[in-house]
């Protein structure tokens, strides 16, 4: 992340040992955490094989699994959501919405409580319905058991546009985790980078520029 994109989330993510106190700081660099996260969602690899600049992948598991199961994914997707709402012109909350589903693999690690087989998609895994708003903005994100059959929804163009934008993720091209919770922590993780570079854009941009005209 850079700064302006750690700025929008970085109180969010509980700087404190002691949620809702002024505790001792944590140990561990959330923001690296973060880019932990981020660095799994955008590679597929697996968490042992989390590079060494980063924090232990342990440490950076642990966090996604808290992250996910406390809502704090959703938090961060909430604020940047209507920021970018807010940017568009539009009401920060949104007044419509649309939802559609896809059908995951899941890797060996699914268990079968939580796995179905989708007839319609030939997929054995999960279901992830999503919920967008007009502009493609997640605002929700349900993981069920892959069942039933292909139907056409009004509109449903819009959610898979925001699912071609997520699928460059390559962790969420196949579902390994236990626990579908912490699946629907991947959506929004990367949803919530996604957002995070829709709003400093310009920032990128601007910098880009400077770098290319004092390279001359």
């Amino acid at each position: 992340m850079s700064d302006e994109e750690w700025a929008l989330i970085a109180d969010l993510v509980e700087p404190y040992s002691s949620r809702g106190k002024m505790g001792r700081p944590v140990k561990n660099d959330r923001r690296a955490v973060v880019d932990g996260i981020f660095y799994v969602a955008a590679t597929g690899c697996q968490w042992r094989a989390l590079p060494e600049k980063y924090p232990h992948w342990n440490t950076v598991h642990r966090y996604h699994l808290i992250w996910s199961s406390d809502g704090t994914w959703e938090r961060i997707c909430d604020r940047l959501r209507g920021l970018v709402r807010e940017k568009e012109g539009r009401e920060e909350a949104p007044s419509a919405s649309i939802i559609d589903a896809r059908s995951v693999r899941g890797a060996a690690t699914v268990g079968a409580a939580t796995r179905g087989y989708d007839a319609g998609k030939k997929v054995n895994g999960r279901k992830v319905f999503g919920v967008v708003d007009t502009l493609g903005l997640l605002v929700a994100v349900v993981t069920l058991v892959a069942s039933g059959r292909f139907e056409v929804l009004p509109r449903r163009w819009v959610v898979e546009r925001t699912w071609s934008w997520l699928m460059n993720n390559r962790r969420l091209q196949v579902d390994y985790e236990r626990d579908p919770k912490v699946s629907e922590g991947f959506v929004w993780a990367a949803h919530s980078r996604l957002l995070m570079r829709r709003l400093t854009a310009e920032a990128h941009s601007e910098a880009r520029w400077w770098n290319i005209r004092d390279s001359l």
